[in-house]
């Protein structure tokens, strides 16, 4: 093997991974000293076995790279049409002169009429004009506008309705839809079926709709720079949804998924999910952005990180006397209470005792996830009606890691009372 192959191998499996998240977290903040900061990540990061960047960070990150370079490549075309715009202007001005020298009014007028027109030329109207257009353009723009807008409607029987129904309940990516927007995205679904080795998703290529898998299992691959192999990243199991990044960022797919077996997929259409899903998931930010504000515990939390936490959000809702949390059974959620009140109660001695009260702005049920423990307490309902908010295990360990001491502290509230 050759020092420059060994050099490359090297690169790919020891650097590529953690210069990754250092970047990541500097794009975040963008701090005006940066050198800190990838201290400080490196730090996080030494001696970490795992791979520090999951694969949905890691396929966003290059959808992210990508929608740059597609940028920066537009903003190049705009320039050198801007230069060129320029050029010809001064070329027609050189003409004039060498033909007209003493004519230094018409010039003048000439100019004051130029330089009242765009650059750029305007299309001509009934041009149907259909360029890759950015995040916001797409959503909000010209060629979405809410009136154009008209549900789909792919014919499908009631039985087949509650199978999506069932299978969109599982992803994260509906959990921001009511009761109308979910029916219209349940029957904007069109199947689709695929053979074991079919690709539905091809890296590089452009992407009009996301998956949802109803059976089946499907292989996400990519292929690395320096590398002419795909690496395989993650097995899409039953309830599992992809391609949503190409539709949220407008980005070449960042990766290849394959069938492994026999799988039948809903499919949802670009313009549905702009309209219905990610119009849902824009709200949810906006109504929990105040909320998380006044958290405590999640106080230092820029705007970015507060998005995340609020896309990663299950709400729900309950009445006087419900049991959100119930003592002795096993924890997956971290509750935030965001609208009522609750209690907390214990079994001591045989009788409930009240232990600890909860308003608006609290949570509990996070000493489950820390010390992988039986939830300790009950949690009931005491005003009329309730309204929570849940991360699951993953995404607390995921998104509030470095508040765990923090959190920490509330438990020796259930110490005393151990019986």
């Amino acid at each position: 093997m050759s020092k420059k192959t060994q050099a490359r191998e090297y690169l790919n499996g020891k650097v590529k991974k953690p210069l990754a998240v250092v970047i990541k977290r500097i794009l975040k903040r963008k701090p005006e000293d940066p050198i800190p900061m990838i201290l400080s990540v490196l730090e996080e990061l030494k001696g970490q076995e795992n791979d520090p960047l999951n694969e949905r960070e890691r396929m966003e990150l290059d959808a992210l790279r990508n929608e740059n370079e597609y940028l920066q490549a537009k903003l190049s075309r705009l320039e050198g049409n801007t230069i060129q715009y320029e050029e010809d202007k001064e070329s027609k001005q050189d003409t004039h002169r060498k033909h007209y020298p003493d004519d230094s009014e018409t010039e003048s007028s000439d100019e004051e009429e130029e330089d009242s027109v765009a650059p750029l030329p305007q299309p001509k109207k009934g041009v149907d004009r259909k360029p890759r257009t950015s995040v916001s353009a797409e959503a909000f723009g010209v060629w979405n506008k809410k009136s154009d807008f008209k549900p789909v409607v792919v014919p499908k029987n009631e039985s087949t309705k509650d199978k999506i129904r069932s299978r969109l309940s599982q992803s994260f990516l509906f959990n921001s839809l009511d009761e109308k927007e979910f029916e219209i995205v349940i029957d904007a679904m069109t199947e689709v079926k695929l053979n074991p080795g079919e690709c539905i998703i091809k890296e590089g290529d452009d992407g009009d709709y996301l998956y949802v898998v109803e059976t089946g299992q499907l292989q996400c691959s990519k292929i690395f720079p320096g590398n002419t192999e795909p690496t395989n990243l993650i097995v899409y199991n039953p309830g599992g949804a992809f391609g949503e990044l190409a539709l949220l960022y407008n980005a070449p797919r960042a990766a290849t998924i394959t069938a492994i077996d026999e799988c039948l997929l809903w499919g949802l259409d670009r313009k549905t999910f702009n309209h219905i899903v990610k119009d849902a998931a824009v709200r949810k930010r906006e109504m929990y952005d105040e909320f998380l504000k006044k958290v405590k515990i999640l106080q230092t939390m820029d705007a970015y990180e507060r998005q995340t936490v609020a896309d990663a959000f299950s709400k729900h809702k309950y009445s006087q006397g419900d049991l959100i949390i119930k003592e002795g059974e096993d924890g997956d959620e971290l509750y935030f209470l965001v609208e009522g009140e609750a209690q907390a109660t214990k079994n001591i001695d045989g009788e409930l005792k009240k232990v600890m009260e909860y308003k608006a702005g609290d949570y509990f049920g996070e000493r489950a996830l820390i010390q992988k423990e039986p939830r300790a307490a009950n949690i009931e309902v005491v005003s009329a009606t309730l309204e929570a908010v849940s991360l699951t295990k993953d995404s607390f360990n995921r998104l509030l890691g470095p508040v765990e001491d923090l959190m920490k502290r509330n438990m020796e509230v259930y110490a005393q009372y151990k019986s």
